[in-house]
């Protein structure tokens, strides 16, 4: 030999002694430290300095895949068997009126129509409310601030067969508008059950005082829907309504009731 060259090649890489591999899966929520250890045949220097170190950590996808819905841009796709097909809606505005158009392209395939403000309905979620059910089309319109869409800003459906063996092609159609026609009213909620005792159904809410509901039923939540005559308020806001069947041709096996807020 004559002539001896070394030239850097970059970046040098070592693994552990011991794999990462029973890390996979817990939480990497926590402090990291790095300890090294020059253990090299005939490295006798202690004052080594690590310039830099870099820990990769890939995440696992724990959320469903949704698409983002454009506004006044309709969707169609699919939905197979018992899944679901979740779609991201963005309300940049206060006061504003949605209107969700649901199509079925396969009829006689139903399909129902889901929504949550905070996380991915799936029918029986904390906040899910069924927008349509077993429809072959519909629309149903939100005022941003009135239940169940209680602020502007993101929030999620979700379309299923209401049939959960078929598979069925869709249309769904989201229009926001923001100068609507109208003042926003208040809130009010809903409980997630309604009771049953010996005098009928009983429902009950809580609203502002100055509110006025009209209290209708269904025997399909697909209609017709029927109102009762009655005109509901309280001036405490603790709205209560029982159903004996005496105004409505007596009480039925399946009951669906829904309110409309009238002022």
């Amino acid at each position: 030999l004559d002539h001896i060259q070394i030239r850097d090649t970059g970046k040098k890489y070592y693994f552990p002694e011991e794999p990462l591999t029973p890390l996979v899966g817990q939480p990497a929520h926590g402090p990291w430290t790095l300890e090294v250890w020059d253990s090299r045949l005939g490295a006798l220097m202690s004052n080594s300095e690590l310039v830099s170190w870099r820990l990769n950590l890939a995440y696992v996808r724990t959320n469903p895949p949704a698409t983002r819905l454009t506004n006044g841009v309709p969707y169609v796709g699919s939905v197979f068997s018992n899944n679901l097909q979740y779609f991201v809606v963005n309300v940049p505005c206060t006061p504003a009126r949605v209107t969700h158009t649901l199509t079925s392209l396969t009829p006689p395939g139903r399909l129902d129509l889901l929504f949550n403000q905070d996380t991915f309905p799936t029918g029986s979620e904390p906040g899910d409310f069924v927008l349509l059910a077993n429809t072959l089309g519909g629309s149903a319109v939100l005022n941003v601030g009135t239940y169940p869409l209680a602020r502007r800003g993101a929030y999620i459906l979700a379309v299923r067969n209401s049939n959960p063996v078929q598979n069925n092609n869709f249309r769904l159609r989201v229009d926001i508008d923001c100068n609507p026609s109208f003042s926003p009213l208040g809130p009010f909620a809903i409980p997630q059950t309604i009771s049953f005792g010996p005098d009928g159904f009983t429902l009950t809410w809580v609203s502002d005082p100055g509110a006025e509901f009209e209290v209708q039923y269904a025997e399909d939540p697909t209609g017709p829907w029927m109102a009762f005559p009655q005109t509901m308020a309280a001036p405490n806001g603790e709205f209560s309504f029982t159903d004996d069947g005496s105004a409505s041709g007596g009480l039925s096996l399946n009951r669906f009731y829904r309110l409309l807020r009238l002022q």
